[in-house]
């Protein structure tokens, strides 16, 4: 996704071409046209995000960090909550 958004978008943003990433026929550029283009890229980088952050159950960052809370000698009494699958 950070590809697709470095290789279609940048020459949007910059108005020509950078290195091997050339412009589309498009009859504006600049930051408003590019963030106009890159919505969709933005939404679905913004989705893996979340997904990673908050989801995939147990490959989750949230998931990980319970774990480390529920092995540390310092969470005594503390008892996560357990999401169900």
């Amino acid at each position: 996704m950070i590809v697709a958004i470095v290789s279609t978008k940048l020459p949007i943003w910059a108005g020509h071409d950078l290195w091997i990433f050339h412009v589309p026929k498009i009859t504006r550029s600049g930051f408003w046209s590019m963030a106009h283009e890159a919505r969709g890229d933005f939404l679905m980088l913004l989705g893996s995000l979340y997904l990673l952050i908050a989801g995939a159950a147990q490959s989750s960052v949230d998931a990980a960090l319970a774990r480390h809370v529920w092995a540390s000698p310092e969470a005594k009494g503390f008892q996560p909550t357990r999401r169900s699958p």
